[in-house]
Formats: C-alpha cells, structure tokens, sequence
C-alpha cells in the first residue's frame, strides 16, 4: 500500500492565549519566575496572584498572615532588626513559626516552578498557526473586554489604595484579596491616624498608636499592588494589540500593521 500524505486542517488551537470573564481577564505571557519567586518571598501568595494562580495565592496569603500572627514572626523580625534579640526568644511561638516556614518555603519554590512551566506554555503557544483570542464577555450580571489602559493610571489608583486598580481592570479576586487585606491592615493598624497626625505634625502620637504586628505585612502588600497593577496593564495592552495584528494578517494577509 503506497503511503499517503494527508493533510490536516486545524481548525482550534491547542493552547489559548487568554481567557476572559466577568471578574477576570487571565492570559499567558513571559515572565520571569524569578521575579515570582521574590514576590513569594515578600509574603507567600504574592507570586502565584502575579502569575495569573489567583485562589492559590488568596489561599497562600490568608494562611501566611494567620501563621504570622500566631507565630508573632513580625513581632521577632523587628526585634531581630533593632537587636533585641532577648525579647525575640519570649514572643515567638515556634510550633506556628515552623509550619510558617513550610508555607514561606513552598509559595517561593511553587511560584518559581509554575512560572517556567507557562513560560513554556506560552512559547508554545505563540508557534501555533492557529491561536485563539478571546475579546470580552457580555452577560446580564456584567462586561469585561480587552481593551488599552493607561498604565500610569493604575500605579495611581494603587498607590492610593491597593486592589483599587486591579478592581478597576476587573481583576476582581486578587483586586479584592488585595483591598480585603490591606483595609484590615489599615484598621489594625490604624494607618489613616498615622497619615494625619503626620501631615498634622503630631509625631509623638503615632507611637502610641502604631501595631507593627500589622504593619510590617502593609510594604510587601503595598508595593506589590503598584508593581502587579502597573505589570497587568502593559501585558493587557500587549494582548489587545497581539489580537488585533493577528486578525488583521488573518483577514487582509501580509501588510506592515502600525498599531499604537
């Protein structure tokens, strides 16, 4: 029997690029894991939500903050980093501070790891001679589309609260475990006080007032919402402009596209 050449068609693609619904918009992309990986270390959860794992990185965060504050792990970061290392030894639970460090220890290594592997997926991806973009979803209950966004604005918008920005580009899960806890932060801590009596010039109150139990989780938090906000808007208007080469070449054919 002579051997046959046969053709096959391909119709769907294997891997998509994005997908969109109404409390997120999640895509694949290079990134570095790395970055992920220092994110983790920052506090556990940070790096998978970065990565696009949001209920892992709830679920990571939420048991980080719980262990911390029955460990009193920050209460023994601060003395360690003021050298009372006395007080150290009286405030720290280990059995909590052990099972801490096993959750420290995992978010770093897992978020390191599934970043290399969606890399691969998303080089992958980008080979296909057939891709898949999804533009938006329109139901009864909402609409969220891709669309360009205006980075600078959610480094504003996070800066002036986290989550605000994510919320605002309705990436609603991590948006809202972003602002869930650093509204608890801010009332633990009572870090709308500290603004004022700062702008007001009462220094010496803010001792008094300050819980730095809370407070050393805001830096991590804070900063790592400007940098997430800021990062998933650059990559939603890469996949808006991707999506729009890709139809045009599809529909018109070869023609150098300008889009800005």
């Amino acid at each position: 029997m002579d051997n046959q050449l046969v053709k096959v068609l391909i119709s769907e693609p294997r891997r998509y690029k994005n997908k969109i619904g109404l409390f997120d918009i999640n895509y694949v992309t290079k990134r570095n894991p790395w970055l992920a990986a220092f994110w983790a270390l920052a506090l556990p959860g940070l790096g998978h939500i970065h990565i696009g794992l949001h209920i892992k990185g709830f679920i990571l965060i939420s048991g980080e903050i719980f262990l911390n504050l029955m460990g009193h792990i920050n209460e023994a970061i601060l003395y360690t980093m003021t050298l009372q290392f006395d007080k150290v030894h009286q405030i720290i639970n280990t059995n909590w501070a052990f099972l801490y460090c096993i959750i420290w220890f995992f978010a770093i290594f897992d978020s390191y790891r599934v970043t290399v592997e969606l890399n691969k997926y998303a080089w992958l991806e980008e080979k296909q001679s057939v891709r898949y973009f999804k533009k938006g979803v329109l139901e009864i209950l909402g609409i969220n589309f891709v669309e360009k966004r205006t980075p600078w604005m959610s480094i504003f918008l996070s800066a002036t609260l986290s989550g605000l920005s994510h919320i605002c580009n309705n990436k609603l899960v991590s948006g809202l475990t972003l602002f869930g806890w650093m509204l608890a932060i801010a009332y633990f801590t009572e870090y709308p006080n500290m603004i004022i009596y700062t702008f007001t010039g009462q220094f010496d109150r803010i001792n008094s007032i300050v819980n730095y139990k809370w407070l050393l989780f805001f830096p991590s938090i804070y900063f790592f919402a400007i940098f997430d906000a800021y990062s998933h808007t650059v990559n939603y208007n890469n996949v808006f402009k991707e999506e729009q080469k890709y139809y045009l070449l599809n529909k018109f054919g070869e023609n150098d596209f300008d889009l800005v």
